[in-house]
């Protein structure tokens, strides 16, 4: 089994950025399939990648400019703000908060109760006071009576224990003088009772400035009053006995709410708490403070838990639990969110009876989403992704990206690490190493457990059934019943992985747009854009985004766009002869793809192969053919998997043309004319057409002549390596070895980064 290390919070902090990884072969997304698995070297003896990925061309336009982007802005998603009136409650909270109002206020007047609103962060405390609030003026005008007093009062907005207390007042004051000033026969009373709280608050409190918001120049004659009140020796009982005396007088309900106690320091949960208590027997205010309960207590408390909870006693009179919010109504609050997001961020018809959609709900709401707040969350994150990613990422896995990204961001950082533990397919620009002489074998693949202990997830807990849904590689069993088709664009998928965690393209990236205006082009249109996409580098991941996204979007004119994707190695081998082989496989792989779409299109797959043998490009079509003639047993030699992708006479004659063309051509004429990868030579040696001759020719050829010798070099050991009893399948290993020998310090075109690369892997090779 292999062992994997769990990332730690070091190895992150020091990786920040994603880095390409070394993978054994370079596989289009569902790997090597029958055909070319045989010939990928083992990870133990594979070559590591030197550097990182290519950088990006100066003039590359990053992805948002290469698509089409999201033409109106998203819904604005605030997660921490709350809803602010009942006609944006989903959650049917309307009948808590009419009791809850009545507790509050009964017949007209403040009951003088404390109510502590408890629930975690998140579970909507502020909203229930927002609609409490609403509520309390509702039913004061449904009942004909004066409007209370309201008071809004968020601690966590201000900093320090005497700016919290001066600022309680200064609320205080300030809505009680707003609602004196348009209260009628009240205001009077309000305003005086303002001017006595005012003197009540100097002696309670230590010296602050009241510079309170709607105390302007206009009521600082007001009050003077309130100062002279205070210079007189009054004791602080005396003035509390006529504050109660003055609050009887008011037929004004004062109901004081108080947000996000929990969220302050200790030192100011306590001033909060020993203001409550100050002024909480005063009869006319009533007083709610929303917190979560076990935080306020650990505050009053310090380590003494039963200290602070016997101290919130004292000072709150009931305590009363936000309402649970049951899965049925967190399912409706999540799609009454999602709803809004369905037409801007371009989610396809149908998207609520999506099997998979539906399996990733379920998981997140019954598991993760536990608050109106998750909920509010993931959605905001999922509508700036979708903004930001288009077209380039699954809409489904990007909404599981999005949960993971705000429930457990500490996940995405290791997978931005090692993305090898979740993907199956490698970097399209990654190192290649292919062992052309015998099968590959998948011992030493870590277990789904060992990737989830990487990850450090727990493999039975809700973050890993959300990334099993995302990630087959952490399945214990890849069997999924509701997953219908492999999304082309899901993050299993190296590309759309590595979009997700950039909010960009990898470098030299393809977009779906590009794509389709290649596919929809003119042959000659076509074969412009492919030349273009070959000078910047780009062609291999054209290839790895091309099979991504098939069969959804296919060509205007297969056969042409086949036909300009086969002649591409040669185009490329003189300076790239490792890019030259890759090109082939996947050309192998698009191939397959297309005669696997109907029985009709295995006629346009044959007559691109044809088109290509009759002008010499042999190596995208041997690529193709290999695999197809032995899955159907043709020839001696080891069985696939029958593909059936085309008929069998037509394999049998297309493979007996190009062995037979590649047999003729290799006697005499160079190399590089005729291959560009080990493919044809591989197809004529077993269809039987590599016959003594044409090896004895091609062992004289490497021997003698140094241009011979360079190309096949390049063939076999650019991008892998062939031991010395396979290269015997084609030539003689000791002529090979011998014209590796010979070569001198002027030998012509042996100076090149690539040559000297493949000649040193040859000398160890054949050196074993």
């Amino acid at each position: 089994m292999t062992v994997i290390r769990a990332l730690s919070l070091t190895d992150i902090k020091k990786r920040r950025h994603p880095g390409t990884r070394t993978w054994p072969f370079p596989l289009p997304p569902g790997g090597a399939g029958p055909s070319l698995e045989p010939y990928l070297v083992h990870p133990s003896r594979r070559r590591r990648p030197v550097g990182g990925p290519p950088p990006r061309r100066k003039d590359a336009p990053a992805m948002s400019d290469r698509q089409d982007t999201v033409d109106a802005l998203l819904p604005e998603h605030r997660p921490d703000r709350p809803i602010a009136t009942a006609g944006q409650d989903t959650l049917g909270r309307d009948s808590f908060v009419r009791r809850l109002a009545r507790a509050m206020v009964r017949d007209g007047r403040a009951s003088g109760v404390v109510v502590g609103l408890t629930g975690p962060w998140g579970s909507g405390k502020s909203s229930i006071l927002n609609l409490l609030a609403e509520e309390l003026k509702a039913a004061a005008q449904r009942d004909g009576r004066p409007a209370p007093v309201v008071v809004r009062f968020d601690p966590w907005l201000v900093s320090g224990r005497d700016d919290v207390i001066s600022q309680f007042f200064a609320e205080l004051l300030a809505t009680i003088k707003e609602v004196g000033t348009k209260a009628g026969r009240n205001g009077d009373a309000l305003l005086d009772l303002a001017n006595k709280l005012f003197g009540y608050a100097k002696e309670l409190g230590p010296v602050f400035d009241l510079a309170l918001p709607g105390y302007g120049k206009a009521a600082a004659a007001g009050f003077k009053a309130g100062e002279r009140l205070t210079q007189r020796d009054v004791s602080l009982s005396k003035q509390k006995r006529e504050l109660t005396e003055m609050l009887g007088g008011v037929a004004v309900p004062i109901v004081v709410l108080v947000d996000e106690l929990d969220r302050v320091e200790d030192a100011e949960v306590r001033a909060v708490a020993q203001l409550v208590r100050a002024v909480a027997d005063f009869p006319g205010i009533s007083y709610l403070l929303a917190y979560d309960r076990s935080r306020v207590v650990e505050a009053l408390g310090g380590k003494d838990k039963e200290r602070g909870a016997a101290y919130l006693e004292k000072i709150v009179q009931l305590e009363v639990r936000i309402p649970v919010t049951l899965a049925r109504e967190g399912q409706d609050l999540f799609l009454s969110e999602f709803e809004r997001l369905a037409e801007v961020a371009a989610l396809p018809q149908g998207w609520r009876q999506d099997a998979r959609f539906v399996r990733m709900l379920g998981v997140m709401q019954t598991q993760l989403l536990t608050t109106p707040r998750d909920v509010r969350r993931v959605c905001g994150c999922y509508a700036v992704l979708r903004s930001m990613t288009v077209d380039e990422v699954d809409w489904i896995d990007l909404l599981g990206y999005a949960t993971l990204q705000t429930k457990a961001p500490e996940v995405i950082e290791r997978i931005s690490l090692r993305p090898d533990l979740v993907t199956n397919d490698p970097p399209p620009d990654a190192t290649v190493n292919f062992d052309w002489g015998r099968f590959f074998g998948k011992e030493g693949q870590p277990t789904s457990d060992d990737r989830l202990k990487a990850l450090d997830v727990t493999s039975d807990g809700p973050i890993a059934h959300l990334l099993e849904i995302l990630f087959p590689a952490l399945r214990k069993v890849n069997l999924a019943p509701w997953e219908a088709r492999v999304p082309p664009d899901g993050v299993r998928f190296y590309r759309a992985l590595m979009t997700a965690l950039r909010l960009d393209l990898v470098p030299g990236g393809v977009t779906r747009k590009e794509i389709v205006t290649i596919l929809e082009a003119d042959r000659n249109t076509m074969a412009e854009r492919l030349k273009t996409l070959q000078t910047e580098g780009r062609l291999i991941i054209f290839y790895d985004r091309l099979c991504s996204i098939f069969p959804e979007v296919s060509a205007h004119d297969p056969e042409a766009l086949l036909i300009a994707l086969g002649r591409l190695p040669q185009r490329v081998f003189a300076h790239e002869p490792n890019q030259a082989i890759l090109l082939s496989v996947w050309f192998e792989r698009y191939a397959t793809f297309i005669a696997r779409q109907s029985g009709s299109a295995a006629s346009t797959i044959a007559n691109a192969l044809q088109g290509l043998i009759t002008a010499g490009q042999y190596d995208a079509a041997a690529a193709f053919l290999l695999p197809e003639a032995q899955g159907r047993g043709f020839y001696p030699g080891p069985q696939r998997r029958a593909r059936w992708c085309m008929p069998e006479e037509v394999v049998r004659e297309l493979t007996t043309d190009l062995s037979g063309r590649v047999a003729e051509a290799l006697r005499d004429g160079p190399i590089d004319a005729v291959l560009t990868s080990p493919f044809p030579l591989m197809l004529a040696v077993t269809s039987g057409n590599w016959t003594s001759e044409a090896h004895a020719s091609l062992s004289r050829r490497v021997e003698n002549d140094e241009a011979v010798l360079l190309s096949m070099t390049l063939i076999f050991y650019s991008c892998g390596t062939i031991d010395e009893e396979g290269l015997n399948r084609y030539l003689d290993p000791a002529a090979f070895r011998r014209g590796l020998d010979g070569l001198t310090p002027q030998s012509a075109g042996w100076s090149g980064r690539a040559a000297v690369a493949a000649r040193a892997q040859a000398m160890i090779a054949l050196s074993a």
